[in-house]
């Protein structure tokens, strides 16, 4: 930390977020307990035993210890869970240890009832920490690590058909789990967390042989964060999920050579300006449509014939052109997949006023029953007009 002040920060920030999924209220409340009974009967006899001592001495070196860890990897504990485990989990049991050891019971009853108290909080604690490990292990469409799985499985056969070698070095651009593509394209390399300008520039100079991006992101890379970049860049391969690049100077790529869609026939076209029949629409003109502030779900296209999503892996390249007077504009573009009333994929764009275009890789269907949505989410319940609506799929 940079600071005391960011000290007590993330330290709060940390003990808001994790408190109550690796220790319980039982977990406090038996720490508490001992700690005070334990209290009492060494006030009562104001005696220490040599294992008391040695469990003493062991709780001090493993809190020194975890302190001077926590001291250097503060910054991290906001963010995972885990550290708790890797430090204070430790000093904990020890001083627990320590504690209950002062706690003895000559009375049978004063023994049995104790048991009986004990048994119940240990029932509780695996309870409710049952209960926090089912919650962190929670998924659904909003999760980018599972997301990234989806594009990223079997990326080791596109590779393979593309010749690249295993001795190949990856710079994955989009990756917030730095593992996993590695695992599925089989090859090591580079990823970079923070998409922005300055982070991804740097990394172009590191020694790799490609670059590896999920084709979902890469109208936000190419378009909005480095536009340079589509001159520095050729696709030489990969599939509807993810895009394999080698680096070539004072190349000219528009979206459609970035994703190899060029080449490629089109499975479903439809656009406002012809199919007038997409739900929430108030058409102003033959090729405006008006939305009021009480509109949050508008204009929204529920696709009939969804055989096209079943069991294959495809691109939506969906183009917006709206206008909006807001200035901080919280309007979005959904797309999402519905199977038997459970979300399987649900991705937002944020739009900006004037023309859009964005990439949707949605993972393939079960079922032609399950239902395939596009439509603008206005949160802000904003004042705004569509120009243009229109979805390619590939």
């Amino acid at each position: 930390a940079n600071s005391w002040e960011e000290v007590k920060d993330l330290v709060s920030i940390a003990c808001e977020k994790w408190k109550w999924h690796y220790l319980t209220k039982w977990h406090y409340l038996l720490l508490i307990l001992g700690i005070f009974l334990s209290i009492i009967q060494y006030l009562r006899k104001r005696e220490i035993t040599n294992i008391q001592i040695q469990l003493l001495i062991q709780f001090g070196i493993a809190l020194f210890g975890v302190l001077l860890y926590s001291f250097l990897m503060l910054k991290q504990f906001k963010a995972h869970d885990y550290y708790f485990i890797d430090t204070f989990l430790t000093p904990i049991i020890l001083l627990l240890v320590f504690v209950f050891s002062f706690v003895k019971f000559k009375n049978i009853t004063l023994n049995i009832i104790a048991f009986i108290l004990l048994s119940i909080s240990v029932y509780e604690m695996n309870r409710h920490s049952l209960d926090a490990q089912v919650q962190r292990h929670e998924t659904g469409a909003w999760d980018t690590t599972l997301f990234a799985i989806q594009n990223y499985k079997d990326g080791d056969q596109v590779l393979n058909a593309l010749n690249i070698s295993k001795d190949a070095k990856l710079l994955v651009l989009d990756s917030e789990v730095p593992n996993i593509p590695f695992i599925l394209l089989g090859r090591s390399g580079y990823t970079v967390h923070s998409l922005n300008k300055a982070n991804i520039e740097n990394k172009l100079n590191w020694d790799y042989d490609y670059i590896v991006m999920q084709n979902t992101n890469v109208t936000t890379v190419f378009f909005d964060i480095y536009p340079e970049l589509r001159s520095q860049l050729v696709r030489i391969g990969g599939n509807n999920n993810f895009s394999v690049f080698k680096k070539e100077l004072n190349t000219k790529q528009n979206l459609s050579s970035l994703l190899g869609l060029n080449n490629r026939s089109t499975v479903y076209k439809n656009t406002i300006k012809i199919d007038k029949k997409w739900s929430n629409n108030n058409f102003t003109t033959d090729s405006i449509i008006e939305f009021n502030k009480n509109e949050e779900f508008a204009l929204t296209l529920e696709l009939e014939d969804k055989s096209t999503f079943v069991n294959k892996n495809r691109i939506a390249k969906v183009k917006v052109n709206i206008n909006h007077k807001t200035e901080k504009s919280n309007l979005m573009l959904v797309f999402a997949l519905m199977e038997e009333n459970e979300t399987v994929f649900y991705q937002t764009k944020l739009l900006n006023s004037g023309e859009n275009t964005f990439i949707f890789t949605p993972q393939p269907l079960a079922s032609s029953k399950n239902k395939v949505s596009l439509y603008l989410y206005n949160p802000n319940k904003e004042n705004f007009k569509v120009k243009d609506f229109e979805i390619e799929v590939f």
